[in-house]
């Protein structure tokens, strides 16, 4: 993997990820060579997303800043293949009337826009209308707000995006709404009429400013930073549909879709109606079928799992999960988390298969101070954590991006990392022995069954929400081979990339 891994040019990253393992490697996406197959997209009927976030073009090593809180991920989304993805979400919009912890921003950035109410805002005017830097574009110019707040004049990432629709007028792009960070409004906003209609027609606003939208993303995060939900939000959220998709109707946007971003345990889904969302309009179901791990939450035991698994483990447990279909598939009972069971959970609730779009990570999830008790063939994966509030991760505790994985241990069996594959979950993950790390992750291998799982299972398709985490594109690749299409032109190998690790441990 020499050819893929490679020097920041910028700045020498000094990080141990052997020793550091309560620091962050601040590892940019500079270090990996992007490495796109192209394949034949004409026959594919399944989507492949790509979740791209604003912020990720920043770092202050591009402009000598050497303090490492201006560190940032540098991705130059002028490298992405314009053929590499079906579809491309920008993220994220916040909500005017935030009062959470980003409503100054929120305030500020509504001022600028001259906007009022509760609508669609975007969490940073600069990276998304005005730089100029690693957003694609090949000529800089002067962006006069609120007047240029519009496709045609706009910088920023919302520029580079319409730029690569140009070179494939193919590609979808759509953008989301609240995400992690943004998502507290939507309690409040839900239950009031005044609210909804300043919403539905901000949300219209944002499409007649940029027409390359093809659909909008509600992504209300629930259980995530103390954002406030209950089942009867979850009710109300049919109500915001519903008249979302009168307002796209009655101004002529009938094609316009309304997706819905929802979680990917079922004890979450629990609290959603889907088949009055679905008579409501709901297009496209975004399921987060990656966030299984948590080792920083001090709700989830400091039990070991994996982060993405495909399929549950056949083991008894007292987990059972209310599905006929599944029962009769599997002799077994199965635990609740795990993709395999939570798309039958939403079959069973009347989820067209088409409209359900699983997950994939494009980063790792790490524990420290961990103690694997059992891993073998057939026998399921078990172990403890201790809970630290600074461990070991890129920007971030515990999210080790998969440019990261591949610079500092997926490939580096000098650091110790080595590689284990679950055969009966079809999940990997990452285990030091020596310094006690654990990092549950996807590899190109799981990758590409997760999309021969959409494939067989003729669901609508995948994503990932952090593309720039992926900038080498193997994982793309990865993507594009489940879901059976067939290459064009090779840029890399992909059989050197699906490794197979191994299938035990030895239990001291």
């Amino acid at each position: 993997m020499s050819n893929i891994i490679k020097e920041d040019p910028i700045h020498s990253n000094e990080f141990n990820p052997i020793e550091d393992i309560y620091e962050l490697s601040y590892n940019s996406s500079r270090t990996v060579q992007p490495s796109y197959n192209i394949y034949n997209n004409k026959k594919s009927d399944f989507l492949l997303t790509g979740f791209l976030n604003v912020k990720d073009q920043y770092d202050g090593r591009l402009i000598y800043d050497n303090k490492k809180d201006s560190f940032g991920l540098g991705f130059d989304f002028s490298t992405v293949n314009p053929f590499a993805y079906d579809k491309i979400t920008f993220s994220y919009f916040g909500i005017g009337g935030d009062s959470g912890i980003k409503k100054e921003i929120i305030n500020l950035n509504a001022k600028k826009l001259g906007l009022n109410g509760h609508v669609p805002i975007v969490e940073d005017i600069v990276g998304s209308l005005e730089s100029f830097n690693n957003v694609g574009l090949e000529n800089a110019g002067v962006v006069n707000l609120p007047q240029d707040y519009r496709q045609t004049h706009c910088q920023g990432l919302l520029g580079g995006l319409n730029h690569l629709k140009h070179k494939n007028q193919n590609l979808e792009i759509s953008f989301a709404i609240g995400g992690p960070e943004f998502s507290q409004p939507f309690h409040n906003l839900v239950k009031n009429l005044s609210s909804r209609i300043e919403f539905t027609q901000g949300v219209l606003d944002v499409l007649m400013r940029f027409p390359m939208f093809s659909s909008v993303e509600i992504d209300w995060r629930v259980n995530e930073n103390n954002t406030p939900t209950t089942k009867e939000d979850c009710e109300a959220l049919v109500l915001l549909v519903t008249e979302l998709k009168k307002e796209f109707n009655d101004n002529g946007l009938h094609n316009i879709q309304v997706n819905l971003v929802v979680p990917g345990t079922i004890e979450d889904l629990k609290k959603y109606n889907f088949s009055n969302l679905i008579n409501a309009g709901v297009d496209n179901f975004y399921v987060l079928t990656l966030n299984y791990f948590k080792p920083l939450s001090n709700e989830q035991p400091t039990k070991i799992c994996h982060g993405s698994n495909l399929l549950s483990p056949p083991t008894v447990t007292k987990n059972k999960i209310n599905s006929k279909i599944q029962q009769k598939r599997n002799k077994n009972i199965m635990v609740k988390n795990s993709i395999d069971s939570t798309v039958h959970y939403l079959l069973d609730c009347g989820v067209p298969s088409r409209k359900i779009n699983i997950a994939y990570s494009t980063f790792g999830v790490a524990a420290c101070d961990t103690k694997i008790k059992q891993f073998d063939i057939h026998k399921p994966l078990k172990g403890k954590f201790k809970h630290h509030k600074q461990i070991i991760g890129t920007f971030d505790p515990s999210i080790i991006s998969y440019n990261d994985i591949l610079t500092h241990y997926l490939y580096k069996e000098e650091n110790g990392y080595q590689l284990f594959n679950d055969r009966d979950t079809k999940s990997d993950f990452l285990y030091n022995s020596q310094n006690k790390v654990f990092i549950t992750l996807d590899t190109a291998k799981s990758v590409r069954e997760k999309a021969e799982y959409v494939r067989q299972n003729r669901l609508g398709g995948l994503f990932n929400t952090n593309l720039a985490y992926d900038a080498s594109g193997l994982l793309v690749n990865a993507s594009k081979e489940g879901l059976g299409l067939q290459i064009e032109k090779e840029t890399i190998d992909m059989s050197m990339v699906y490794l197979n690790g191994k299938d035990h441990i030895n239990i001291n």
